[in-house]
């Protein structure tokens, strides 16, 4: 009888603890039911999408902005956005796009180079992003994986955006 009971114990918060898991990750679970997350192990996935995708380093990422070649887009949440930025980056979050599927703000831009960073190499953001761009049908894209902690610890140019 004890041991019914404490295997009873056990099943209710195995089923309760994947029920919250399910609940505080249903975006994530919903994304990846329906193929849609693209994690930054996987760059070949988005490279078939977008035949053009790369991944640069902090000093390609430099001669992107000095020779005017690119456009950033800033993956990151707004707030972080705010609090400082790749010089001329385009805030973008990604979160953004999966609540509104509308690119309006970036339309304009899908023959155009675009570099897509977020927050450092531990950060799935941009190339998750990079991915929803290519379906979009942007041309161009590379993801600077090293993000802004890697270009702000450079000391290369930055800005920060008033609150709203």
């Amino acid at each position: 009888m004890v041991m019914l009971k404490l295997i009873f114990k056990v099943l209710v918060i195995g089923v309760v603890s994947t029920l919250l898991g399910l609940f505080t990750q249903r975006a994530f679970v919903r994304q990846s039911l329906s193929d849609e997350i693209i994690l930054r192990a996987d760059t070949q996935k988005v490279k078939s999408m977008a035949p053009s995708l790369g991944v640069i380093t902090l000093a390609e990422a430099r001669q992107r902005l000095d020779g005017g070649t690119a456009v950033f887009i800033d993956a990151r949440h707004a707030s972080l956005y705010q609090d400082g930025h790749v010089q001329g980056a385009i805030s973008f979050p990604v979160a953004d796009y999966e609540k509104t599927r509308s690119l309006d703000k970036i339309a304009n831009l899908k023959e155009t180079k675009v570099v897509v960073y977020c927050s450092g190499k531990d950060c799935t953001d941009s190339s998750t992003l990079a991915g929803y761009l290519a379906k979009e049908g942007f041309l161009d894209i590379e993801i600077f994986e090293g993000g802004w902690p890697e270009w702000s610890a450079a000391g290369y140019p930055s800005e920060k955006s008033p609150a709203n």
